[in-house]
């Protein structure tokens, strides 16, 4: 048995995050950081991340399609690196803020991982929506190449039949 399997590492890490996202949310709840911003303070810090994500995710896309075939990724490593670029987990940056302003004030602490909640939460929701398009997108071209090498086999029996043809 893989030492992997014997202590459940995967189910550790997500319960720990699990942990560390929920604390962060009493926090936030606890001193009312919901409530201290505006509305219209937390729709554009909303889609502010959501600008955020969507830019970085589609930069990176571009950037690992560029059609330069030395710097050019199969289809399935840019997906998968345009997720690991983009995505950022709340674990490290609440972190950083517990480092910096733990001690001080609880009130600035749960302002101060507001962004963090939504991003989180944002790409999670557009990783969701961004899996199914994804997905399609390969699906569409494992069907292209199928059909180009279907059309390209029968170019090349139809060219036999007829050199045997020709010479018989």
């Amino acid at each position: 048995m893989d030492m992997r399997e014997k202590f459940y590492f995967s189910e550790l890490s997500s319960l720990a995050l699990l942990t560390l996202v929920w604390s962060v949310f009493c926090t936030c709840f606890s001193t009312g950081s919901f409530k201290t911003i505006g509305t219209q303070d937390l729709i554009i810090l909303i889609l502010m991340d959501l600008v955020i994500y969507l830019f970085f995710s589609s930069f990176i896309f571009i950037i690992t399609r560029l059609p330069i075939p030395y710097w050019q990724f199969s289809e399935k490593d840019s997906i998968a690196i345009m997720f690991c670029s983009a995505s950022k987990t709340l674990a490290m940056g609440i972190s950083v803020i517990n480092a910096l302003y733990g001690n001080t004030n609880q009130a600035l602490t749960g302002l101060l991982s507001l962004p963090l909640i939504i991003y989180h939460a944002e790409q999670l929701i557009i990783g969701a929506i961004q899996v199914v398009l994804l997905k399609n997108w390969i699906k569409n071209k494992l069907k292209d190449n199928t059909n180009i090498q279907s059309i390209n086999e029968n170019e090349v029996k139809t060219d036999e039949v007829e050199i045997i043809n020709v010479e018989s």
